[in-house]
């Protein structure tokens, strides 16, 4: 059966910059949004799937840098707290990428890298 589940990203009292929560395997996010002066993200998931999966999102204010983040950013949306006086960016990040320390390439680069030798 599909269901439509609800997951919260924060809260009023901790709201972090990266937060990565356990989701069901393969949901699908269908809308962030605010409820209660929360940020929520609601995700349509297959209730046989036990499995869960890590799963990370940003929740940045305009005017914050991202260049620092190492991966991709999925826009999901903007959403506004505290009577609009709080507005956040909300992204999925999807793709993670590890520095290695020997050779200074990512993963993704070194998979690159090794295809074309």
């Amino acid at each position: 059966m599909q269901t439509i589940k609800q997951y919260e990203l924060q809260t009023p009292f901790k709201i972090a910059p990266f937060i990565t929560i356990p989701m069901t395997k393969d949901a699908q996010i269908l809308k962030v949004d605010e409820i209660r002066n929360n940020v929520a993200a609601f995700a349509l998931v297959d209730t046989s799937i036990d499995e869960n999966v890590m799963r990370s999102f940003v929740l940045a204010a305009s005017g914050v840098d991202l260049s620092a983040i190492n991966g991709t950013l999925e826009f999901l949306n903007t959403v506004k707290l505290n009577n609009g006086t709080l507005v956040l960016h909300v992204f999925e990040l999807t793709t993670k990428t590890v520095e290695d320390e020997n050779t200074g390439l990512s993963e993704a680069d070194e998979q690159t890298t090794a295809e074309n030798d």
